[in-house]
């Protein structure tokens, strides 16, 4: 009975207001809260089924005893672990409201009880197999959303968590471990990074260890593990561009180990090199003191632009680049686009593993629908490697070249013009890998045109023609104005940045281009 009420209770989570329904939440903490004694002793003795069982077999069996309960060990063992279960699925689903977290945050004894088996390390210490996996699976999925809560209700929760020292020590130990799962690894990592967010004092070990211990092994970590430590990574410097220092002052040579993934051509590591992209261009906008390490980061840059651009220039568009992609599609990467893009304005995926998962771990999970389930279906295809390449190339000008001539006379040497105008040519289809690179080829130009560079007339207005034809477009037209319902809700109070037309980017180019020759031609 409890079973199936909690089964209704977990489908109808998503809508429940716990502040329409007092104490409901203690009765919930319940389905987490009790021992398998006590809710084999809690199920029901329905004696008009036993009796049934009882006059089914008397003459074949020539029993006169009375059954006993329906305990049998392996049902009620399976029950109570579905129940278990269902109670972490209905917590995680009441944590996607922002005030069942609050209300959550002060339910005496609920956090401890989600946290349990991550602070008694049930996957390393017990032998509960796959049930064992699910179960600590959930508490980290609840964990995850629960410690990203905004406000006071957040601050609450990341104290609450950091006095848990076994629970902590256990992702921690997860993140390490060489026999657990991706997916746990994966959930780990995700509360440990928003955990640290807060907590300079840590955060530095944390960083240390995503950066040295996982992005850095090489084929010695799972590759779905190297990119999500990639990105934790890049989430740690936008959050606060002092991390990017942290990384600059760790031993080993960082910049050149985070060069080489980002120029080396392998398409099975392309979100690792997107993540490599992503965290120079991050060390560029915020490390500005005027130490030893901005000197290293200044002149490894400058190596590396130019053989960042050959790699952006020299290959043509994928081949799935090469057609309109379907509107659900253009949803599916629109929001991720328009926060890198806006990132420049101010400045400038792989299935995960399982090789280690039992196989039936698929029958522990119960009523957990596909659209609630967060980060659950990894996108497998190959993200596109060229924005976030030119992006940091951008960026370099913007921060370095522009602003330094001795640098720049490095790259006026350089013949962009014609060959960002070949890419235009092959990546104007309406798409938003596409209008991203044409929004980042504009902002490349006007970058070109403030370092004084030296540069051909006709190439440079035949670029900007190649733009403009571009986006001139129906379709890319339309697609450009959609992308402004494209910013992020986070409930914030903060005003939403305004994302630039093409249309404005390729005027602004134009009229750098003829800014730059305007006084040769008088």
């Amino acid at each position: 009975m409890r079973n199936r009420a909690a089964r209704i209770v977990a489908h109808l989570a998503l809508h429940i207001h716990l502040e329409q329904f007092p104490r409901a939440i203690q009765h919930i903490s319940t389905l987490i809260g009790m021992t398998f004694e006590e809710y084999r002793l809690m199920e029901p003795y329905n004696v008009e089924r036993l009796l049934h069982k009882y006059d089914q077999n008397r003459d074949r069996q020539g029993s006169r005893r009375l059954p006993s309960p329906d305990n049998n060990a392996t049902n009620l063992r399976e029950a109570y672990e579905k129940l278990v279960l269902r109670g972490l699925c209905i917590l995680r689903k009441l944590a996607t409201n922002e005030d069942n977290c609050r209300i959550m945050s002060h339910t005496q004894g609920l956090l401890p009880r989600v946290m349990a088996p991550l602070t008694s390390d049930i996957i390393h210490r017990f032998s509960g197999g796959a049930w064992s996996i699910s179960v600590v699976e959930g508490s980290l999925k609840a964990m995850r959303l629960l410690v990203a809560s905004p406000g006071e209700t957040g601050a609450k929760l990341h104290r609450e968590t950091w006095s848990n020292k076994e629970a902590i020590g256990t992702m921690e130990r997860i993140l390490s471990c060489d026999t657990c799962c991706a997916k746990l690894q994966k959930r780990a990592m995700g509360v440990l990074t928003q955990l640290y967010m807060d907590n300079q004092e840590k955060r530095e070990a944390f960083i240390k260890m995503l950066l040295v211990d996982i992005f850095f092994a090489g084929d010695s970590k799972d590759r779905s593990i190297r990119k999500l430590a990639g990105e934790a990574l890049v989430e740690l410097c936008i959050q606060d561009g002092s991390n990017t220092r942290i990384i600059l002052q760790v031993n080993g040579d960082v910049l050149g180990r985070l060069t080489k993934i980002l120029l080396v051509d392998d398409a099975e590591n392309k979100t690792c090199r997107i993540s490599a992209a992503e965290i120079l261009e991050q060390m560029c906008v915020h490390h500005i003191q005027d130490d030893e390490c901005l000197t290293e980061l200044k002149k490894a840059m400058a190596d590396t632009m130019p053989k960042v651009l050959a790699q952006i220039l020299s290959h043509g568009p994928t081949k799935d680049e090469t057609h309109v992609t379907t509107e659900q599609d253009q949803v599916k990467v629109i929001q991720k686009e328009v926060d890198l893009e806006n990132q420049c304005d101010e400045n400038g995926r792989d299935k995960t593993s399982s090789s280690t998962l039992p196989q039936n771990i698929e029958d522990y999970e119960y009523d957990v629908p596909a659209e609630v389930e967060e980060d659950e279906s990894e996108n497998d295809e190959d993200e596109d490697l060229h924005a976030p390449l030119l992006s940091l190339c951008v960026t370099i000008c913007d921060t370095f070249i522009s602003a330094d001539q001795d640098l720049a006379c490095q790259f006026g040497a350089i013949s962009l013009p014609s060959k960002l105008k070949d890419m235009v040519a092959e990546n104007s289809v309406p798409t938003v890998r596409c209008l991203r690179l044409m929004k980042l080829t504009c902002k490349m130009v006007i970058s070109m045109m403030e370092h004084r560079g030296s540069y051909r007339k006709e190439e440079l207005e035949s670029l900007t023609q190649a733009l403009s034809i571009a986006s001139e477009t129906e379709r890319m037209s339309h697609l450009d104005i959609s992308m402004v319902f494209a910013s992020e809700d986070d409930g914030a109070a903060t005003a939403v940045k305004p994302v630039r037309s093409l249309g404005s980017l390729v005027k602004e180019a134009k009229e750098s281009v003829d800014a730059y020759f305007k006084p040769q031609d008088m």
